[in-house]
């Protein structure tokens, strides 16, 4: 009774000094650089990165972190590593998706890639489990949706009279590309590099499940790489620019943790202590009767 009595005042006096004194964090959503993992026991994408899943495969193929080695040339030097984007069957789509449901008013996905010879979808959906029509067909149920198909991409007006938007993609080198959005007013805006290709675009609905990128088939060869993205959000602040690269984050591969960093947030603070608190006093000694309580 008096170690229980002990350790509720020890953890009345972290947790109050904790939530004084550690930082919130928020934000990023998703990212990942593509960068560090070690491939030695395999290389497919959502074996070295959990968060993600496939929502739709027509064939076998799984997107795959690789080296430049199986890539077509582009004109830049190519990172690394990258994921190779392709598909299973001609004009049907191989999905990478990630669940979030999402209610912050603004919000940006940006990502580097580079396309050749492939259809490539990015969009956000209103539900989880995000599947792509067939060829270069618009989903009806993402909320905001970009499509590449060989030398052009385009976004689709929803409920505009106007219909679709083209503009002309380089496919020898690589590009980033930027989406914000703001699900109060209902609209985003896309950035290809650092030009404002479309604004005021209308969305599709007001709340975001997912996150998805599709690849298939155009033509042969699997010349579509993505070396970087990130979903990221906010209630207060608004994205009215193109994107950028977040640097490192706590927690990528190859992250190195301090000893006392018990929540692995690469900071030796409070919260470790809060953490510890919750398990303070606690024991596992098979002669202590105390222990098995």
């Amino acid at each position: 009774m008096v170690n229980s009595t002990k350790k509720v005042i020890f953890m009345i006096i972290i947790f109050a000094v904790a939530g004084a004194f550690c930082p919130v964090t928020a934000g990023v959503v998703f990212r990942d650089s593509i960068k560090g993992y070690d491939t030695s026991a395999g290389n497919r994408y959502i074996d070295l990165n959990t968060s993600l899943y496939i929502s739709q495969q027509p064939g076998a193929w799984v997107p795959r972190v690789t080296d430049t080695s199986d890539l077509g040339t582009y004109g830049t030097t190519l990172p690394n590593q990258l994921v190779i984007l392709g598909g299973g069957q001609a004009s049907k789509y191989t999905t990478l998706a990630f669940d979030a449901s999402n209610t912050d008013r603004y919000g940006q996905v940006f990502l580097r890639i580079g396309e050749k010879l492939l259809f490539v979808k990015l969009a956000f959906f209103n539900d989880a489990n995000p599947i792509f029509a067939d060829g270069p067909g618009w989903e009806t149920n993402t909320v905001a949706e970009i499509f590449w198909r060989h030398d052009k991409i385009r976004t689709n007006r929803v409920g505009d009279s106007t219909g679709e938007l083209f503009f002309d993609w380089d496919t020898a080198n690589f590009h980033y590309v930027t989406l914000n959005y703001d699900l109060v007013a209902g609209t985003y805006e896309l950035y290809v590099d650092t030009t404002l290709l479309a604004d005021e675009m209308l969305l599709n609905g007001s709340t975001i499940r997912s996150m998805a990128i599709g690849s298939a088939w155009l033509a042969t060869g699997l010349d579509c790489a993505l070396d970087y993205w990130h979903w990221q959000t906010s209630n207060t602040n608004e994205f009215t620019s193109y994107g950028q690269e977040i640097l490192g984050q706590c927690g990528d591969p190859g992250t190195v943790y301090k000893a006392g960093d018990v929540n692995k947030d690469c900071y030796v603070d409070f919260g470790d202590m809060a953490a510890m608190a919750i398990q303070w006093l606690n024991c596992t000694d098979p002669e202590k009767f105390e222990c098995g309580q």
